[in-house]
């Protein structure tokens, strides 16, 4: 038997403390007294917030509550509530929006399509949204008009050679 009497000593239900065995369960109802003790004795407090609402002094965790609930951003909009915020497009998002009616790569008739579909510009300038700086082109294509292996005014796929499963442009 535990200390108190009223528990069986099993090794589930003992821990050492200050040198000598405790029972968990006369420990855990001793803190659940206590806690409950302190709750119903310790009144109420006013809200911090300063609204005038009375809240428990205690929390049923045990530990004391100076906010009624919801209260404590103190004035500041409740970042779950607040509406979303319209962040102003990008210049991508704007190019993107610009070329929605296209679903296949505008150079498909050069062959090797190979990737989703990008958004390039002719020009190199990201900023530059005009629909004729504007391309929607396969990733292959775009990986290569980016490096200069093919030219936007005449547009012929580059000789290439296989290496290892991978393409190599000459």
């Amino acid at each position: 038997m535990c200390a108190k009497g009223r528990h069986e000593m099993t090794p589930a239900n003992v821990y050492r403390r200050r040198g000598h065995d405790e029972c968990r369960t006369c420990n855990r109802e001793d803190q659940r007294r206590y806690r409950d003790r302190n709750r119903r004795t310790a009144g109420k407090v006013i809200c911090q917030c300063g609204c005038g609402s009375e809240v428990p002094a205690i929390r049923s965790n045990g530990r004391p509550q100076t906010y009624a609930v919801g209260h404590n951003r103190r004035g500041k909009p409740s970042p779950w509530l607040a509406k979303e915020i319209v962040k102003p497009r990008t210049s991508h998002e704007k190019a993107v929006k610009i070329k929605a009616g296209v679903t296949a790569c505008e150079w498909a008739y050069i062959g090797d399509c190979l990737g989703r579909l990008d958004v390039a510009h002719v020009n190199g300038d990201e900023m530059d949204n005009r629909p004729e700086n504007l391309l929607k082109l396969c990733r292959s294509h775009h990986f290569l008009m980016d490096r200069g292996r093919i030219d936007p005014a005449a547009p012929v796929m580059p000789p290439f050679i296989v290496s290892g499963g991978k393409r190599r442009y000459r």
